[in-house]
Formats: C-alpha cells, sequence, structure tokens
C-alpha cells in the first residue's frame, strides 16, 4: 500500500522543504516533492506546517532505554526497540558495556538474530562492544573486573562463539591493540579509540592500522593539550576519524559541540549513550554492580560522576538545537546519513530520496514524536 506523509517541513536532512510530501511504497521511498501531491493514491497522512518530516535518526550508542537493556536476551532488544522507535529513533547499534567474554558473545549472538528480522520497532543494525579492551584509567562507569588487554584470541572468541562485531571501542595504546585492530578490521568490524590516553603519534599508528571512529569524544579520554594533543587532537585534525558525540550540553558544553560542528562536519555523529535506567523516573537505580542516581537531565554514580546520558537522541537533539541556535539541515545530518555513512549504510539510508528505506521520524516543531516509520511499516504512532 502506498503511503503518503504531506503538509509538513521535510528534511532531507540537508535541504528542508516547506510544507513537502514524502510517498512510501514497498518500504521504500518512492518520492519526495514539495508542497501537495497531484493524483496521487494511497492513504495520506497530513501534518501541520509546523511539523518535521525527518530521514529516521539512527542511534550507535545506546545501553539501554526505559528499563530496556542491551543484554543477551532476543526478548529484551526486541523491547528497547520498541521503546526507541517512540522516541523517534529508527535504528540503533545496542552498545554491551564492559562484561565476561561469555556474556559479550551471548549478546552478540542474541544481537545478530535480532538483526536479521523485523522487530517491532527499530532495526537492530549491529551490536557494539565498548570494551572489554579499555585502558582502566579511563574505565569510567565500566567495570574494570572485567577489562581485558588487547588480544586476538579474545577477538575470534567473540567472532566464533558470538557473531559479527559492528563496532569495537578499545584503547590503542594498550600492548597488542594494533594486532587486534588490524584483525577486527579485516573482519568487516568498525573500530574506535575510546576509554583511552592514547597520545598522538599511538593514535596515527592505530589509523594506519584501520581504526577509524572516536567514541563520545572528550569522555573518558586524556584531555587535549596544546603540546600532547592526544587522541582527542587526532579526531579532530585527522580526516580520517569520525567522532561520536553525547548531545545533552552535560556531557559537553555547547560551545564544543558547535566547535565540533564546525570541524568535523559529516564525520560527525551524535549519540545518546543512554542506560536502561535512562527515560525512568527520578530516582536511585542498579544497573550491573553499581547504584546510580537518574534525574531529567543526568544519570550520575554517587559520587556525582556521569554514568551515561539520560536524554533519547530526539531530546538531546533538541536541547542542542535551542542552546546553539544552529539551524535544524545543519545538525540533522549528525544523527541520520552521518551514522549511516560510519555504518556503511549510507546507500539506502540516513536520507529521504527516491529508492531509500523508507526509514521516517516525525516530530512536532517541540520534538515530540509524532510517527515512526521503518521499512515502511508504521511502529509508533503519538495517541491522541
Amino acid at each position: 500500500m502506498r503511503l503518503i506523509l504531506t503538509g509538513a517541513k521535510v528534511y532531507t536532512p540537508e535541504k528542508c522543504h516547506q510544507q513537502g510530501t514524502v510517498i512510501i511504497e514497498g518500504g521504500k521511498i518512492k518520492d519526495v516533492v514539495r508542497g501537495e501531491p497531484e493524483h496521487c493514491e494511497g492513504l495520506v497522512i497530513e501534518f501541520d506546517r509546523e511539523d518535521i518530516v525527518t530521514p529516521g535518526l539512527i542511534d550507535v550508542h545506546t545501553h539501554g532505554y526505559k528499563g530496556r537493556a542491551v543484554a543477551p536476551d532476543q526478548a529484551e532488544l526486541s523491547g528497547l526497540s520498541f521503546v526507541l522507535a517512540s522516541e523517534g529513533v529508527t535504528g540503533f547499534l545496542g552498545t554491551a558495556m564492559t562484561a565476561p567474554l561469555e556474556e559479550l558473545a551471548a549478546i552478540l549472538a542474541a544481537g545478530e538474530e535480532c538483526r536479521k528480522r523485523v522487530l517491532p520497532g527499530a532495526a537492530l543494525l549491529g551490536i557494539h562492544l565498548e570494551g572489554p579492551f579499555l585502558n582502566p584509567d579511563y574505565a569510567g562507569f565500566q567495570e574494570r573486573r572485567f577489562l581485558r588487554p588487547p588480544a586476538l584470541s579474545d577477538l575470534y572468541f567473540l567472532l566464533e562463539k558470538g557473531g559479527p562485531i559492528a563496532l569495537l571501542t578499545l584503547a590503542p595504546e594498550l600492548p597488542n591493540a594494533l594486532e587486534v585492530v588490524r584483525a577486527a578490521s579485516r573482519e568487516g568490524t568498525i573500530v574506535s579509540a575510546g576509554h583511552s590516553a592514547a597520545t598522538f603519534e599511538e593514535t596515527l599508528a592505530a589509523v594506519r592500522a584501520g581504526l577509524s571512529h572516536t567514541t563520545h569524544i572528550f569522555n573518558r579520554m586524556a584531555p587535549l593539550h596544546h603540546r600532547e594533543p592526544g587522541l582527542v587532537g587526532a579526531a579532530l585534525t585527522l580526516p580520517q576519524i569520525s567522532v561520536e558525540a553525547i548531545a545533552d550540553c552535560v556531557h559537553l558544553h555547547p560551545a564544543i559541540l558547535q566547535l565540533l560542528f564546525m570541524l568535523k562536519k559529516e564525520n560527525l555523529v551524535v549519540i545518546s549513550d543512554t542506560l536502561p535506567c535512562s527515560g525512568l523516573p527520578p530516582g536511585v537505580y542498579e544497573v550491573g554492580s553499581s547504584k546510580v542516581e537518574v534525574t531529567p537531565d543526568s544519570v550520575r554514580t554517587n559520587e556525582g560522576k556521569l554514568a551515561g546520558g539520560a536524554l533519547p537522541l530526539p531530546q538531546a537533539l533538541s536541547r542542542f538545537r535551542k542552546l546553539s541556535g544552529l539551524p535544524l539541515e545543519k545538525i540533522l545530518p549528525a544523527v541520520t546519513i552521518n551514522p549511516a555513512r560510519l555504518l556503511r549504510l549510507d546507500h539506502r539510508k540516513g536520507r529521504l530520496a527516491p529508492g531509500y528505506d523508507a526509514d521516517i521520524s516525525v516530530f512536532s516543531k517541540d520534538f515530540v514524536p509524532l510517527l515512526t516509520i521503518v521499512g515502511g511499516r508504521v511502529v509508533y504512532e503519538k495517541p491522541l
């Protein structure tokens, strides 16, 4: 059945059509036009002229949300798929925190099964392992007892007993890390630097080995210094490296986010970094073996340190938009086509154009999710 979305502002994402129309057929985008459709049959959904139609939002770094977690359980991943769709997200990488190898392998296996099938909400595009090859001094909220030095045997165990790793975060300065970077890259894994004290030179060596991404830049890594730029300096200046940024304006000052948009452009990927307790009522919750306090703005440990993001991707983006004053067409690529490019899916996701997957998010002018479409299916509609 043909589905027609009309009346709202349509972002492609780089351009905005006032009162545009998106025509969906067979799970794909058939056309995007200005104004109302002419002589076009199908189910028409009309929106207010201030509403916003965008390519489906993609979150490459979420550990869970509203009580749902990235876990070795297909039902749990399916539940996470639905709650993310209710926030306007159409695709995500389930991000596993550091855990025993057997548990990580089980998460990979469950994730691969879910990736192959239609979920009730957002599509699971793969699994992101944030660890276990992290620098203990920059572990942050990751459980240090499960950290391991990089080893090819561990990498192959995860691949053989679990399944494909879409994205792997590691600390490139650790012994044998470059061997793991090379091997993981050969397997098609995107390798990212994070939770790291890598120097500029160590980062360059990792890039030559195949590293191409940075996990939540500035957070849990050695700070930028004018005589030792380190990982941050390398990520900001090397065009081969894309960067993640948590855009809730808590993890990073709005001015730093503006700087990232200026410097990295198409290589900037905005993430949520939400935890399973994010989005729940304010209070104290257990995550793994630790307790955290959830507020509307942040998730913090007992010591007051940030443990993860509190806001889902659209809300974080909306907050940054208000504080920065940047136009939506400037920041939308960071949650649509840029993450699609990172995942090597930009030939079919991340853009409203004929032939692309019909993954579409519709928001009110205040960024309240109104409608979420995945593969041409309506998976969420705001109750009247």
